[in-house]
């Protein structure tokens, strides 16, 4: 198989950027397809190279197969975003917005400070924050477990809230 041109990579990561936040492979996949940005082949191709060197992070939530933009992933969009077409770039963006109003989003922010050792998880809904955690945790503890606690769906947070906080019945 030849390989895919920068121009559909760089799509993909423009397009996980724009919409900031986790998002379902087949909804990644309907966008690229009803938006004709890109073949169902080079669709397949792009994802799996992307994945396979680390650009993107694909993983298991709930019932689905998510991903999210890499921290590599910014970076490489970030040093090469002018290679995408700014026609290209608007059309991605525009159809980002109205996907976004379409479907509720649900946003799982970690953070970590290695000074302080100090994590902080905060699930937003809407933009809405829903529930927030900080905890003193290890460096090496969190990056070990690190993709385990970005892939945590709605369904974990309420039955940490519950068990927590004795809070309502899970959702």
């Amino acid at each position: 198989m030849e390989p895919l041109q920068t121009q559909e990579k760089l799509s993909i990561l423009h397009m996980l950027d724009t919409y900031g936040a986790q998002i379902p492979v087949d909804t990644c996949v309907d966008f690229f397809l009803e938006q004709n940005l890109l073949t169902n082949e080079e669709l397949s191709q792009a994802l799996a190279e992307l994945i396979e060197n680390g650009l993107i992070s694909l993983f298991q939530k709930g019932h689905q197969e998510v991903l999210t933009l890499s921290d590599d992933g910014m970076i490489v969009l970030q040093f090469f975003r002018e290679r995408l077409s700014t026609e290209t770039q608007e059309q991605i963006t525009k159809a980002v917005l109205q996907l976004k109003q379409e479907y509720p989003r649900e946003e799982l922010l970690l953070n970590y400070d290695p000074m302080s050792e100090m994590m902080e998880i905060t699930f937003l809904e809407n933009g809405r924050k829903v529930f927030g955690l900080e905890m003193v945790l290890e460096e090496e503890t969190f990056y070990a477990h690190r993709e385990w606690l970005r892939s945590l769906s709605k369904k974990d947070i309420s039955n940490i809230r519950r068990v927590l906080f004795g809070l309502g019945q899970n959702k």
